[in-house]
């Protein structure tokens, strides 16, 4: 059975805790197959070394991207902060010692970046907000004199972006939640 088929029949009846623990292992389920199959190419693109940066660095700009990316779309449906305030604490909750206070506070000024830079009005065209996380995965949040050549990553990530919000779509509005 995939990770998908078991919410494929009927909603699932769950608790807000497990059903922010299943839109969250969503959100993040195609996070390591994108750095396999399309980080060589950004980093191509934008002209930089693969080897040049940490992978785990790589993975969690990544992730707290993946974990904005659920809470935005979830809200944008009309889902309550209770939800997404427990995705928030699901995703936190996984990363252990010192790194949990650190992670914390990286993660409040990422969703910050990513609320400014998000587009409503745009839908399926983010490019200023996958700018961002492409400028936090390479250039430690900054923006500047590259900005040409971050352009060049900006479809492939927004491909991304797009595939996990449908993914966290899809499987939302299989669960129901109960108390």
């Amino acid at each position: 059975m995939g990770f998908f088929d078991r919410f494929r029949k009927k909603k699932t009846h769950m608790n807000i805790e497990k059903a922010a623990q299943e839109i969250l292992a969503t959100a993040i389920y195609n996070v390591e197959e994108f750095l396999d199959s399309n980080l060589p190419d950004i980093t191509e693109r934008l002209h930089l070394n693969l080897g040049d940066f940490n992978n785990d660095y790589l993975r969690t700009e990544l992730c707290f991207a993946c974990v904005w990316t659920a809470v935005k779309v979830l809200s944008l449906g009309g889902d309550s902060s209770d939800l997404t305030d427990a995705i928030e604490e699901q995703f936190i909750g996984i990363i252990h010692g010192e790194e949990r206070d650190n992670s914390t506070i990286a993660l409040v000024y990422r969703f910050d970046r990513y609320t400014e830079a998000w587009d409503d009005d745009s839908k399926e065209n983010q490019s200023i907000f996958c700018l961002n996380i492409l400028s936090f995965m390479f250039n430690a949040g900054v923006i500047d004199a590259n900005l040409k050549e971050f352009l060049g990553g900006v479809p492939i990530l927004n491909l991304f972006i797009l595939r996990t919000m449908s993914n966290v779509l899809t499987i939302r509005k299989q669960i129901k939640i109960t108390d």
